[in-house]
Parts: structure tokens; sequence; C-alpha cells
């Protein structure tokens, strides 16, 4: 009796150890058909090709399962069976394998088909024809059907030779859901995890809250996939896309990412914020619970990449391009021709400048180091400095008619040691820009013209009073880092970080499986949605630290409209509503007791940004980020409300979904 029992206790072990193999089969399987699926989808929208998402899908499924490339059987390829044009009701497939895995795709996904039941596995819960209003057309359909098949470990003990599971899933390009809106947070990570967290707090219990605009909500939006947990960051180990904790009881408890909603009207019903995650429709981790940590749920987001800003500012007018070699040529050597000014010598370089100087419109400093006394040049137009600038404790320079700041700045020395910045503003020290004061105020973070009020002649204030301010400033580097432990007021000012190189180089990762970064197929990196670059460590970022530092920075603002290419042209109004660009990969900080109050595009695609200690942006002014990553902690509070007509449109809602 014993010996049968034991017999029989055996075949049980086996069978349930190959039923969990099994399952662990589909378990993955399905991970990689959902986001397969989703690839195809999304690169069908991007580039509108069926025989290149038949390939993403192939890839990311390669990627995905480990497996090896994925061969046509009988010679079928992505380019044979889906080049020709779709018809919803006629069917057309590719049967591939590679080692245990042999996969079927789909496209279009006719009405009827097998594909279209109820659940993934096929054959369980019947076969259901496509809903119209729900599942589209067979055309708008891609699916992707997975088989493994493997040895049994332990299943001859019961009379099975082998295992095999199925797994399918079918996605869906949706027509007419995209909307333009404005989103003031886009995070243009592809693949990981923490493109946006806090960890809660903040002095006022507020974290980040991104608040309504007239007919506008309150809108954050990530381009990542949400593959790549887990993450250490303010304790995401989750691998959370979005992440936030609760607020402290102090601060009333409530969700530290606030995506805030329109209240309803009598005429209108009440419009929510929107946390929009392209992880969300791709299978991948998109927010922490709502609402302990967010405000609203997240939902489908699609794919923005920094392509909105690059056709703005580096498009048909290439002004970021024209930017970098202007700043080249003028910093190089003093002007050919006209009138100017040149700082050159020890006692000028460190501040002591005559006062004929000091009144020129055109100023060129030949100095490794300019170290200014307490300068203003109430004339300067255009300021041109061979090397870098550094403003110590005590000190102030003052430019404030200037249009053209240019620094050329560590790469003279050679960009090492504490030679790496272009501008620094240490503690104490005042660098002030484009604020119209023809005289010093006693102190210019208290009593000095405010950029809020160098408005445009196109703008007014809540009072009514219109503004004369045309005058903007290009404040651009190329070497080195903007380093601010003092107080900066930079009006109507545009800022350009560049790299130490000849000629603007836009860093990015235009393909997918490429080094360093080896981005899969479900990131979907290609030329005209480019993902992020993790080789632009030598460029340099923006750094407020310390407990004086803080910034008054507005962008240029001259219209009350979204500039047109004509009037973005260079020469025109090139930078219109934008603040910042760099193309560094090194993040930029606000830590410390660091305080801004900004408005205007912050543009590092890839580069983190973080609000550290008592950093906050202290007013909900009309401020948009367009960064890789964006990091909340300690005490930091960060409040944006841009303004629709000075930001730029993304698309807010995916039009990419998983309907099997």
């Amino acid at each position: 009796m014993t010996a049968l029992l034991i017999a029989v206790l055996l075949v049980m072990v086996a069978i349930v150890i190959d039923l969990g193999v099994t399952r662990s089969d589909r378990r993955g399987g399905q991970l990689a058909v959902d986001a397969a699926a989703a690839s195809a989808a999304q690169a069908y929208k991007d580039v509108q090709d069926a025989s290149q998402a038949c390939q993403q899908a192939l890839d990311y499924l390669r990627v995905s399962l480990e497996s090896p490339p994925f061969v046509g059987v009988g010679g079928q390829t992505c380019a044979t069976q889906f080049s020709t044009p779709c018809v919803d009701a006629v069917a057309r497939t590719l049967s591939a394998a590679a080692g245990p895995y042999t996969v079927v795709l789909h496209y279009p996904v006719v009405d009827g088909s097998a594909l279209m039941a109820n659940t993934s596995t096929i054959g369980n819960g019947g076969i259901a024809a496509g809903t119209p209003t729900t599942d589209g057309v067979g055309c708008n359909r891609f699916g992707v059907r997975l088989t493994t098949s493997g040895d049994a470990f332990f299943g001859g003990v019961a009379g099975s030779s082998g295992r095999t599971s199925s797994v399918h899933a079918v996605s869906l390009v949706r027509s007419g859901t995209e909307l333009d809106e404005v989103a003031a947070l886009l995070l243009l990570e592809r693949l990981g995890c923490g493109a946006l967290q806090t960890s809660g707090g903040g002095s006022t219990g507020s974290g980040v809250v991104v608040q309504a605009n007239g007919s506008t909500p309150g809108i954050i939006a990530a381009d990542s996939a949400g593959q790549s947990p887990p993450c250490s960051t303010n304790n995401n180990t989750g691998g959370w896309v979005i992440y936030g904790t609760a607020l402290p009881a102090a601060g009333g408890g409530g969700p530290s990412i606030t995506a805030q909603g329109i209240a309803a009207t009598p005429t209108s019903p009440a419009i929510p914020g929107i946390i929009a995650v392209y992880a969300k429709g791709v299978g991948g981790r998109a927010g922490f619970t709502a609402p302990t940590g967010l405000s609203v749920e997240p939902i489908e987001g699609a794919v923005n990449s920094r392509s909105l800003s690059d056709k703005r500012y580096n498009g048909t007018n290439t002004q970021i391009t024209q930017l970098h070699g202007l700043v080249e040529s003028r910093t190089a050597t003093p002007p050919a021709a006209g009138v100017f000014a040149t700082i050159s010598g020890t006692q000028e370089c460190k501040g002591n400048i005559p006062a004929l100087d000091l009144a020129a419109a055109t100023v060129f400093v030949d100095c490794s180091t300019f170290e200014p006394d307490v300068n203003i040049f109430p004339q300067a137009t255009q300021f041109f400095v061979r090397g870098n600038v550094s403003v110590k404790s005590g000190k102030t320079l003052s430019l404030p008619l200037v249009r053209d700041f240019f620094i050329r700045g560590c790469s003279v020395g050679g960009c090492s040691g504490s030679n790496t910045y272009a501008v620094e503003v240490t503690g104490g020290g005042t660098l002030l820009v484009n604020t119209g004061e023809a005289m010093l105020p006693a102190n210019p973070a208290t009593n000095g013209v405010i950029c809020g009020n160098r408005r445009s002649p196109n703008h007014v204030n809540v009072n009514g009073l219109v503004g004369t301010t045309t005058n903007t400033t290009r404040l651009a580097t190329r070497g080195g880092s903007f380093n601010v432990s003092g107080f900066v007021r930079m009006c109507q000012t545009t800022v350009y970080v560049g790299d130490n190189a000849v000629g603007y180089t836009k860093q990015t990762q235009p393909a997918i499986l490429t080094a360093p970064e080896n981005y899969p197929a479900i990131t979907g990196c290609s030329p005209s949605k480019p993902c992020p670059s993790d080789t632009a460590a030598v460029l340099a970022g923006v750094t407020f630290s310390g407990g004086g530092a803080s910034a008054d920075w507005s962008a240029p603002n001259q219209l009350n409209l979204k500039p047109t290419d004509a009037q973005l042209a260079f020469g025109v109004q090139p930078f219109e509503d934008l603040a910042l660009w760099s193309e560094t990969s090194t993040a930029s900080n606000i830590r410390g007791q660091g305080a801004t109050a900004t408005t205007g595009v912050f543009f590092l695609p890839n580069a983190a940004f973080t609000f550290s200690g008592q950093g906050t942006q202290s007013q909900p002014l009309d401020a948009q980020f367009f960064v890789r990553r964006l990091n909340v902690s300690g005490q930091g509070n960060l409040f944006m409300r841009p303004d629709p007509v000075n930001s730029l449109e993304i698309q807010v809602f995916g039009n990419v979904s998983l309907i099997r």
C-alpha cells in the first residue's frame, strides 16, 4: 500500500511541477505579447508602415524572451506579408520561429478572428466579432499569438512527453482620440521607472502641483514604458513611472502629486486633471495608488518625445544651431570692426574697469575668468566673454539692456578641476540681466524691478497696466555649467547651456538596441521620436544651491498668441517662450534653500531635474518643464500653471491600447 501511494504521490507532484512551469511560460509569454502588440500598433501610428510595425513586434519579442532572432516559416518576412495595402476583411499573417517559440503576427485582425476571443487563451470564451465603437476595425488592429513548447520535466511519469502554452494579444490604433493639450510636465524618460517622483512633504504640504488654467486642466505626461523596475529613489521599489507618497499629516495627508481639475459650473461638468503615462497602454508600471500619492488615476498616454521642442526651436529656422555658432565666433576674438570696448589685463578682469568702457554698447571681455566688482554696463547690448564669469560674494554684474550675452566658458582654460563652469554666482553675489535699471538698487533681490513687471506691450498685468519691454536676451554658453548660490535676475531671457564642441549636436538615441542605452523595441526610438541619450555627460546643467540661491527668471514673451514659423525666424523672435535649453545628461538641481520664480519652457531632454531640501518654485507661474526625469524630495515644493499661448502643445491622450 505504501509503495502504491508513493507512486500516486509522485505522479501528482510531477503534474503539479509541470503545470507550474507551464503557468510561468504563460505569464512571461503574456507580458511579451502584450508589449509586442502594443509596440506594433505604436510603430504603425508613427510611420504608417505595417511591415515596420511587424518588425518592431519581432524585435521586441526577441529582446523580451531573450531568444534568438525569429525566422519566418517558408521564407516569410514582414515585407512579403504586410507591404500591400490593408483590407479590413482580408486576413494576413506572418509565422516565425525561434528556439522553443513560435509566433504568428496578424494584420489586420479581422472580425470573427479567434484572436478576438474574450480571453487570451484560444478556445476559451468563444469567438467575438469586433465591436466598432470599442474595438475598431480590422486594419486598426494588430494581433500576436505566441506558442511556447518544451519538454516535460516529470510528465513522463504520467505519460506526458512535453508541455505547450499559447497566449495572444490584440492592440488597437484608435482614431480621433488624440487631443493637443498643454502639459506643465512632459517627462521624456522612455523605459525606466521614477520619471516623476516626490517623497511628499514641503513646508506647506504641497509636493508637485500642476494647476488648471482657464479651460485647461492640470496635466502631467510621461513617455516611459515603465519596463525597468526596481527603483531605489524615494522608496519607489515598485518601479512606478509616477510615484508620490502621501503628504505628512500636517500638510493634510493628501497626495503629493496633484493634477488639478476644473470645477463644475451650472452649465458644464467638472473636468478632472490628467496624468497620462505611455506605460499604461503597454503593460508597464504606470502610477502609484491614488489618492494616496497621486490626485487622479493615470490614464494611457502617447509618446511625445523631444520632437515638439526641436520642431519649434531648431526646426525650419535652426535657431539653436545658429545660436551655438554665434557663441563660437563672437567669443573667440574681438569683433573685426565697429566701435567696441575691450576688457583685458589683471585689473580689468577683476572688475576695475574704466568709465568709458562701462558706457560702451559692445563689450568684449578678453579674460580667461572675468570677476566683476560692482559693475553696471548701462548701454551694453552685446557682451561677449572669451572665458568664464565668476560673480563673487558682495559683487554684482548688471547688464540692464543686453541682447546678446555670450560666454565661451571653461573651454578656454580646460574644463577640469574647479574650472568646470561657464557662469557662477556665489553666495552673496548678484547677476542682473535685462532688468532695464540704469542704476543699481540698494538690494536688487528686494528693491529691484522684478521680471513679472518686465512685460511686453502685448501683455497687461492684473491691474490693467500695459507692458513696455521689447528687449529680449540670449544668454548662451559654449562649455561649462551655470551655477548659482547667490541671486540672479534674468528678465525676458533664454539661457542656452552649450557643449564644449564645434557646432551644435542634438544628443539623442534614434534607434533601438544601440549602445550604450540599448533601448528595447517597446520604447519606439526613431528619428522622428528619438529617445534620451546617456552620452552627453560632458555637457553641463544648471544648479541652484546653498542658503541664498534664488532666481527671478522669465523667458522672452513678446507675443500674446502662439508664435508662427515666420515669427520664430532667427533675427525676429527666435526663442519666444523658451527659458532654458541644454542637451546635457548631467542632472540639474535646485537644492538647499534655493528658490525660483520662473516662467517659460525649460528643456532638458536628457537630464534629471531635482528639487530638494527647501527648494521651491515659489509661485504657480507660467512654467512648462520638458525634462527626462523630475525628482522633488525633502521639503521641496513645485507649483506650475502654464498658459496655453506661452506653451507647447503635446498629445495627451494615447491612441494605442490593448483590447484582447
